[in-house]
């Protein structure tokens, strides 16, 4: 009995070795396929054969499954080395990165026109000295013009007005209004007629060893100011705005010569609510400076930034 058992095996080994003996020739594989061709093409076989014939088959199909696995697996090293080579260049890029860049308040982001937004505290970050806001405005449609309206704990005031010529608005960079004896400044942006979307972003700038000084929001024109805090700076710039009635006419940037009052320079304002923001060089050998405002009304709101 045992000996039947074991005989198909038997037989079968005997079949499949030649196949494996020949497979290391170079003309096997025309051999055998000619032989596959001749007798397993011939259905319902009644002998060991057909058992020959399925593992032939399923030899072929494991072969091109593992071709197929191989070209798979070929690229990967050289990606696996990419990617390495990539981390490290990214490793080496973060180890220099320097420190973070200025903060931003997003004002309006493809808001549709015209409005007004709520308020934005400036914040305090620590190892920054927030000294001035880059204000970058586009719109989509038309856009005359914008203000940044500022509260300090005694009401909303207009800080400035900035005109967008062709409904192209120019980066700005203003003073902040700081003061250690009020509040931290609320700031909001309010648009005049417009249409499209408007998007409005203020960059926050440290200026190190830079100052701005706020004179006050609640001024009457025309006005002069006391000597300015201008020794060991170069460079002044001011702002300006007036609730109505805005009567703006001129900035007038002064010097003492020790017998008179020189105008060192003029911004003019267009008589209603805009006056230019320019910074202006005052030189760097001390003079007593002031400023002088043209204009009619109450309520006008001036302020201003020093850097060396």
């Amino acid at each position: 009995m045992k000996i039947k058992i074991l005989l198909p095996f038997v037989i079968l080994l005997l079949l499949i070795a030649p196949v494996v003996y020949a497979s290391t020739s170079i003309d096997f594989l025309p051999k055998a396929q000619k032989y596959i061709n001749n007798t397993c093409g011939i259905k319902h076989l009644a002998s060991d054969q057909s058992l020959f014939c399925y593992l032939f088959y399923k030899v072929q199909e494991h072969d091109t499954s593992i071709s197929n696995i191989n070209n798979t697996i070929s690229p990967i090293p050289s990606k696996i080395t990419d990617l390495q080579n990539r981390v490290s260049k990214l490793e080496s890029e973060i180890n220099t990165t320097p420190p973070p860049i200025p903060g931003t308040i997003v004002f309006a982001y493809n808001r549709p026109a015209s409005f007004s937004t709520d308020g934005t505290t400036i914040p305090i970050t620590p190892n920054y000295n927030w000294e001035t806001m880059t204000m970058h405005v586009s719109t989509t449609g038309t856009l005359y013009g914008y203000s940044l309206i500022v509260n300090v704990g005694s009401g909303d005031f207009e800080q400035v007005r900035i005109l967008c010529p062709s409904n192209t608005c120019p980066d700005t960079t203003i003073p902040l209004v700081l003061d250690s004896s009020l509040p931290r400044a609320i700031y909001k942006f309010s648009t005049g007629t417009s249409s499209g979307n408007i998007t409005a972003i203020g960059t926050l700038n440290a200026e190190p060893n830079s100052h701005t000084i706020f004179l006050g929001s609640n001024l009457t024109l025309p006005y002069t100011s006391g000597d300015l805090v201008t020794s060991g700076y170069s460079q002044i710039e001011f702002t300006v705005g007036q609730a109505n009635p805005q009567n703006l006419k001129s900035i007038s940037i002064q010097q003492f010569d020790g017998t008179n009052w020189n105008e060192v320079h003029h911004t003019t304002c267009d008589g209603g609510a805009i006056c230019p923001v320019e910074l202006v060089t005052i030189g760097s050998t001390f003079h007593r400076t002031r400023v002088v405002v043209d204009g009619s009304g109450n309520n006008a709101a001036i302020d201003y930034y020093i850097r060396p």
